[in-house]
């Protein structure tokens, strides 16, 4: 072609008309059936639809489908009750949704009201006491939008527990005098040492002394004597007031210069006053500079929890004998701490109510 049919043959050309061949109504809904899923004749709405065609390839139709799981308004009675008011929502297989079935949703029964009359249970409450779910002064039924403490059912009410426990009461001082309640925890304790025993201790045998270093056990004066003397040093310590149990226990720190020996050491916890007592003997390594050890590791001793009793800490070696080999080395015991088991919180506290 050639002049004007060459200018205009774009518009002579085979046209191809794109027409909405695959299109649906919104809303629309299917019946769905799959065991695998769990679903039998279950109405799915359409959300969308998707078409595709590759080659000579069959065509595709997608559908991507969406359970309707709307909910009428019933009340909370209507969710508390499903077996009651079926009309909740659509469950499983129990008919269609939508545009795609003939059956309608069944109506919701108004809410479950209480009895009008008397109080509940048996035995009337005196005085008389609101019930839940009663209001004679409203419209609202059995079930409304506050419900306050005083409302409570007798037998809600009956039921709480722990409405007069005296959690707050468990401090060291603290009496108790509830009947028929629990009995509240006990104060929080720990294992925390005694101040200011610098004064308390002192050399009472032998060779030992005490100086700024600490307690000091002498090794062998004279080699050339047979006697070995044991050297003795004492602790003395008052109960605290806040002591809440029977044990205790007692770490040091050490010295012992020569590498390879080891002091043996006797230790006895006396409480004077009823004249009860714990001991233990103990070997310390060699080659130690300032390490800690444990003299008493958590020990009951009767006696030990009333105030103001007298505990004494008796530390005894004897050089060159038995299995201390560091005959001619000094111990020096740099510091002592003795710990009692006491309260976290010390304080008073009085529970005198009792109305029986």
């Amino acid at each position: 072609m050639s002049g004007l049919y060459g200018v205009r043959n774009v518009y002579y050309c085979p046209r191809i008309h794109i027409v909405p061949d695959v299109r649906w109504r919104p809303a629309t809904t299917v019946t769905f059936t799959d065991s695998g899923l769990g679903l039998s004749s279950e109405a799915m709405v359409i959300q969308h639809i998707t078409w595709s065609v590759s080659g000579r390839d069959v065509e595709s139709v997608n559908l991507n489908l969406e359970r309707d799981q709307t909910k009428t308004l019933g009340g909370l009675a209507s969710y508390l009750y499903p077996n009651v008011a079926r009309g909740r929502g659509q469950g499983s297989g129990s008919g269609t949704v939508g545009n795609g079935g003939t059956n309608d949703r069944p109506q919701t029964p108004p809410p479950m009201l209480p009895p009008t009359g008397g109080p509940v249970g048996t035995n009337p409450v005196s005085p008389g006491q609101q019930e839940g779910g009663r209001f004679p002064n409203q419209g609202g039924g059995a079930f409304t939008n506050t419900i306050s403490s005083s409302m409570l059912a007798s037998g809600v009410h009956g039921r709480m527990t722990g409405r007069m426990n005296l959690n707050n009461n468990g401090v060291s001082g603290s009496s108790y005098g509830l009947l028929g309640q629990s009995r509240v925890a006990p104060p929080l304790n720990t294992q925390r040492a005694v101040d200011g025993l610098g004064d308390a201790i002192s050399a009472t045998s032998a060779t030992a002394v005490v100086s700024s270093e600490g307690m000091t056990f002498t090794g062998i004066v004279d080699p050339d004597s047979s006697d070995r003397y044991t050297q003795t040093h004492n602790i003395t310590v008052k109960v605290p007031d806040d002591v809440a149990d029977e044990i205790i226990s007692v770490t040091a720190i050490y010295s012992l210069g020569v590498v390879g020996s080891k002091a043996v050491l006797t230790a006895t916890a006396t409480e004077q006053e009823g004249d009860n007592s714990i001991s233990r003997t103990f070997s310390l390594s060699g080659g130690a500079t300032r390490r800690t050890i444990a003299i008493f590791g958590g020990s009951t001793l009767t006696g030990a929890s009333t105030e103001g009793n007298t505990i004494n800490i008796e530390l005894k070696r004897t050089p060159g004998t038995g299995d201390d080999t560091a005959s001619y080395s000094s111990l020096v015991i740099h510091a002592i701490k003795v710990n009692f088991q006491r309260y976290s919180m010390k304080g008073l506290g009085d529970t005198g109510l009792n109305p029986y």
